[in-house]
């Protein structure tokens, strides 16, 4: 997003590569201490071994790697022919998965 940010105002001097190596491992360290709390709350709440749970957490996971294999400029219907179905089913995804997977990669 900042990157983004970065591109269309112009006014701002670019960044260098190591600036922003800097500022994307900042990011991601901020979103994996997110996801650490989450996780610890799950626990603490006694959802963390849920198998609907972790089976929600799957799709959303997998609907994400679709995002970051096929960018976002790329529409994935996930029917027949879908190269994000192929992918997903070489993958080792059950079908029965594909629909949940679909409503949360077109949420995104």
């Amino acid at each position: 997003m900042r990157l983004a940010e970065l591109k269309m105002n112009s006014k701002e001097a670019m960044p260098t590569k190591k600036q922003l190596k800097i500022l994307f491992e900042h990011v991601r360290d901020e979103e994996i201490e997110r996801l650490d709390d989450i996780s610890t709350m799950a626990k603490r709440n006694g959802r963390g071994g849920d198998v609907v749970e972790m089976e929600l957490d799957l799709e959303v996971g997998w609907a994400c790697q679709l995002l970051a294999k096929f960018g976002t400029r790329v529409e994935l219907s996930l029917e027949n022919g879908c190269a994000g179905l192929t992918y997903l089913l070489n993958n080792g995804v059950p079908a029965s998965h594909v629909d949940a997977i679909r409503a949360n990669y077109g949420a995104s």
